[in-house]
Parts: structure tokens; C-alpha cells; sequence
């Protein structure tokens, strides 16, 4: 996550921070379904596969919708944006799920005595659209994403850290940076 990393010993860890996208859950098929949803509504052909869309997740925001939009298109990629967030919370009460077996764990954990928050690098509507679709709000003692405050990914990790008291933290994501 950043370099200022420590060494610490497992058995000293009591704030357990983890990423949404990709670690609790799978945000390719609600996003596809959303993606296609607002393309149908702006009255576009989507081009893009679910599977060559899930290579721009954790890019930049406007990479994604810029590869999104159709050459030659009259609608911006602004404008398809508007549209898939306008989708997002339906088809996450649809299509989200939480990975197999990560609501046990997240109790077992609790069960353990850990405190538990939750963070993302997404926009504040969408990082809570997920987490009520998904129904995970209540396994967690914090929540936060970046678009809340404009902090970095490492910034926020040590937000957290902090507010918790600074005790031994682990992070579970699915990228490098996380």
C-alpha cells in the first residue's frame, strides 16, 4: 500500500481493514449489467465485453468510460457515466453478491474480538449503494471511501488506523495498492 509499511506480528493485529471491490465482492457482472442498462437507455451499442471491462477496474475513472463510449459518438463519456451511476444501486440489489463465505468470516472475525472497518477508492453514492445492496453495513465498526474526503488510498488506510486508536492493522484487498 505504501512505503511505510511494518512489520508486525499476526497475533498483534486487532483492526482488520478491507477493500469492497474484488475482496468482498465481484463488481464485474452489476457493473456489466448497469453498463448495459444505461447503454440501452442512451440508445448505444455497447462493444465492450464484461470481461475486457473488468481490466479497467481500479483504473482512473474517465479511462473506463472513455473506453466505454463508441467512436464517433454524440454522447460524451460524461454522459454515459451519469448513466451507468444512475443504474448502479438497482443492479446491485440484483446481480452483488458477497464472495462465498466472506459474512462467516466477517463474524468470526467480529467473534475474535477484531474491529472491522471497510474502505474503498470509489465515489461516496456508489460505495453505499454497494454496501446496502450487499447488506454488509452492520459487519463493519467503520466505513469510509475516498470520495469522501480526496485523501489517497494509503492516506485513508492510516485514517482509519488512527481513529481506531493506531492499533495492529492488517489490509486485505485484491490489488498491490490496496
Amino acid at each position: 500500500m505504501n512505503n511505510n509499511r511494518q512489520n508486525i506480528n499476526a497475533a498483534d493485529v486487532e483492526l482488520v481493514i478491507f477493500d469492497l471491490d474484488g475482496t468482498i465482492s465481484s463488481t464485474t457482472r452489476p457493473i456489466y449489467e448497469a453498463v448495459k442498462r444505461a447503454f440501452l437507455r442512451l440508445g448505444l451499442t455497447l462493444q465492450m465485453t464484461a470481461t475486457k471491462m473488468e481490466k479497467y477496474f481500479g483504473a482512473p475513472s474517465p479511462e473506463f468510460y472513455i473506453a466505454l463510449t463508441p467512436p464517433c459518438s454524440a454522447v460524451t463519456w460524461q454522459e454515459i457515466k451519469e448513466k451507468i451511476h444512475e443504474e448502479q444501486a438497482e443492479t446491485y440489489r440484483l446481480f452483488g453478491e458477497t464472495y462465498p463465505g466472506v459474512k462467516e468470516t466477517l463474524v468470526i472475525l467480529r467473534k475474535r474480538g477484531y474491529k472491522l472497518a471497510l474502505f474503498s477508492n470509489s465515489t461516496p453514492g456508489y460505495f453505499d449503494a454497494v454496501i446496502d445492496a450487499l447488506e454488509i453495513r452492520g459487519y463493519f465498526d467503520y466505513a469510509e471511501c475516498i470520495g469522501e474526503n480526496n485523501l489517497t488510498k494509503s492516506e485513508l488506510a492510516g485514517r482509519i488506523r488512527k481513529k481506531f486508536g493506531n492499533p495492529g492493522t492488517a489490509i486485505v484487498g485484491d490489488r498491490i495498492h490496496d
